[in-house]
């Protein structure tokens, strides 16, 4: 089984994101959720950089995991809205 790094973004007033906003860093792929959260772990300085690049320092992340393959695809899934398409990206 796969695991990637997957943070979901708080939540801004009247957005249109139901269910939050979520960022999959798709650069790296773990085959254990213990070797995804230590590179985690050790990597938090540029993941944290990446998210404020993308959402800016008024949208920190709420929760930052390491998810499976089954549960990214379904978050990548336009009807949950989860994920748009265009916030993929790597570290």
């Amino acid at each position: 089984m796969k695991f990637f790094i997957v943070a979901l973004m708080a939540a801004l007033p009247n957005s249109m994101a139901y269910n939050g906003e979520a960022f999959i860093f798709t650069s790296h792929e773990f085959k254990s959720v213990e070797m995804c959260q230590e590179f985690a772990r050790q990597n938090m300085i540029p993941i944290n950089m990446r998210l404020v690049k993308e959402f800016g320092p008024e949208r920190p992340p709420q929760l930052i995991s390491c998810v499976n393959e089954e549960t990214v695809k379904k978050m990548m899934d336009p009807e949950n809205g989860f994920v748009d398409k265009a916030k993929e990206d790597l570290i």
